[in-house]
């Protein structure tokens, strides 16, 4: 029994960090696709740098699957992005939130299946969590699943599931497992961030500036392997659990502010934070944040028709959703005459602030956000023209149907057919889920490169390439790479000209940029022109080659500026210890012939 106690107070949830989290991954998937779409046509189209029959004979993974592959049309990849981004919607402001995340981790996952040679580390660990939040009640709160909930919402704060149980658990092991692959002598020595700040693909200009501080760089990656490994299991350490975890994920928020402030590595760092929002305790919903709150001042009210039953539940949901403070009046409008008849008149809810201003409709919810202690920033968008006429015009509509909004409380008959199939579906994903959750802790055991008999048997392992939890946590591991370097593609028109096709045709030269990360278009880029460089990935350059050939010879239609011939020349710049001049080593991967 106690140990069932200490079991619940470990791995239970509060439905508002949950929230939080949902909230987060939609806009994670949103801006990951809004990225991405930049580049739709080279990326995930035959016309780009790998067509669908050249992936599927080089990768060679049937069990990569991908509704992508079905075509290789720029138009047919567009309508999976707005379907993808659609259902990112609804999971963000928890519609359909089952069904929604669900979708949105099969889009997800397909999407990333149809170029492994864009991904980041960051994709991996997204897509496994992504997978478990389909058995995470985040649509408990803050939602429209909630809001129009006809029963009486729950009470309770928090959760405690199987569900709950492999969220934590995947935490702990993409953290604990980045710090335990740390093997290299580089991470044990204290020279590993001097070594990651001089690849150059990724530092920033405050990485490269940090380089000036060996003792600080020093401090730092000591500092690193401690907070990966025991910061993961103060997460799940039993005693004053909420206080150890809550300093856990704010110390990996800090962390990872660090690491996307000194390299440029996309999405990387706002996914491993937002990761850890579900993990944030009761106490700092109802504790900490309301300490900071600027909701402790005094005088704001809100009135509402209590005739209406619509009104009141949403005057109540608004409130929470806001993190409006006790200091906050909720009034039914009936007991101030003055303001029933103002509200009659304007058919609307009445917000009154505290110098006695009066707002209505759209407005009277912007008036409500400057007491939110986490919403307030939002309120120069809201007022944005455009943005400020949809929400009055939303609010109207509303306004005038609101009596119809609210239904009757569902009849017990249905509700008891819904409620055996709900049981039946809740024990099914209990047995799901709890079998992946010892999956990907053998899984991620069998990582550890001192282990020679692995415990994942080989053929269980297309279970975790269909669901891709397939997962290896090793970000700069087990020491940083100590060669990189930048690319420089000099090609010849017809005309004679020579021009770096990398540059869209500027001139040729071969120095080194000031801020070589900057020569990549996004993070996607990035990872491919990286990955390209690998002798693993050498015959992808081929269709990389052609991709260049035809995107010029398609933009330049005079028959002198057409593309015949360029060479992939990677200028190699090894990363010498103690801060010794590198020699740069031109290093030509590929020569491609456009007419051949």
């Amino acid at each position: 029994m106690k140990i069932m106690e200490h079991l619940k107070k470990v791995f239970s949830l509060d439905y508002r960090s949950l929230a939080l989290m949902r909230i987060g991954a939609g806009i994670i998937i949103i801006l990951d696709l809004a990225e991405r779409v930049r580049s739709l046509t080279a990326h995930y189209t035959d016309a780009g740098v790998l067509p669908r029959a050249n992936f599927l004979e080089l990768y060679n993974n049937p069990w990569l699957i991908s509704v992508h592959n079905m075509s290789g049309t720029a138009v047919f990849e567009l309508v999976l992005f707005i379907i993808a981004f659609l259902f990112a919607v609804s999971m963000l402001i928890g519609y359909r939130t089952t069904l929604a995340t669900a979708i949105s981790w099969f889009l997800l996952v397909s999407l990333q299946n149809r170029n492994p040679l864009v991904l980041q580390g960051g994709d991996g660990i997204f897509r496994c969590i992504m997978f478990f939040a389909m058995f995470l009640p985040w649509g408990k709160r803050w939602s429209f699943d909630n809001f129009l909930n006809r029963q009486k919402p729950a009470e309770e704060k928090t959760v405690f599931s199987a569900g709950t149980i492999a969220y934590i658990t995947q935490i702990f092991l993409f953290y604990f497992f980045a710090g335990v692959l740390k093997t290299g002598a580089q991470w044990h020595d204290g020279t590993a961030l001097y070594y990651t700040l001089n690849i150059d693909q990724f530092a920033t200009r405050l990485g490269h500036w940090l380089l000036n501080f060996p003792a600080l760089l020093k401090f730092l990656t000591k500092s690193t392997l401690v907070l990966e490994t025991y910061g993961a299991i103060a997460m799940v350490f039993p005693l004053f659990n909420q206080y150890t975890r809550l300093v856990a994920v704010i110390l990996f928020a800090i962390f990872q502010i660090g690491i996307n402030t000194s390299m440029s590595i996309g999405l990387f760092g706002t996914i491993s934070v937002v990761i850890t929002f579900g993990l944030l305790p009761s106490i700092f919903w109802d504790k900490v944040l309301p300490w900071f709150a600027l909701s402790r001042r005094k005088g704001l009210t809100m009135y509402y028709d209590r005739d209406c039953g619509f009104c009141t539940r949403a005057i109540w949901y608004v409130k929470r959703l806001l993190f409006l403070s006790e200091y906050t009046k909720v009034i039914p409008a009936q007991e101030a005459p003055e303001i029933e008849e103002v509200m009659r008149r304007e058919n609307s809810w009445v917000i009154v602030d505290e110098m006695g201003r009066k707002f209505y409709g759209f407005d009277g919810l912007i008036a409500a956000m400057r007491f939110s202690p986490l919403w307030w920033p939002l309120i120069f968008i809201l007022k944005l023209p455009g943005i400020h006429n949809l929400g009055e015009w939303s609010y109207k509509k509303v306004a005038e149907s609101r009596l119809t909004i609210c239904l009757p409380p569902k009849k017990e008959r249905f509700s008891q057919g819904k409620e055996k199939r709900g049981k039946f579906l809740r024990s099914a994903g209990e047995i799901i889920i709890c079998t992946f959750t010892i999956f990907i802790i053998c899984w991620n055991i069998d990582t550890i490169p001192s282990r020679e008999k692995k415990i994942v048997p080989n053929f269980l392992k297309p279970v975790a390439w269909v669901t891709r939890m397939d997962q290896k946590f090793d970000m700069f591991a087990p020491y940083p790479m100590t060669d990189d370097g930048w690319y420089v593609i000099p090609g010849k028109l017809r005309n004679g000209s020579e021009i770096d096709v990398y540059k869209d045709g500027a001139p040729v030269s071969y120095g080194k940029p000031p801020l070589v990360s900057k020569t990549y278009m996004d993070q996607r880029w990035q990872k491919y022109m990286m990955n390209l460089w690998r002798s693993d990935f050498s015959k992808y350059r081929l269709y990389y080659g052609k991709y260049l050939c035809r995107t010029w010879n398609n933009e330049h239609t005079e028959d002198g500026e057409k593309l015949e011939e360029f060479k992939i020349i990677y200028m190699r710049e090894d990363t010498l210890p103690n801060y010794q001049t590198p020699t740069i080593k031109p290093t030509t991967t590929w020569e491609h012939y456009c007419f051949k």
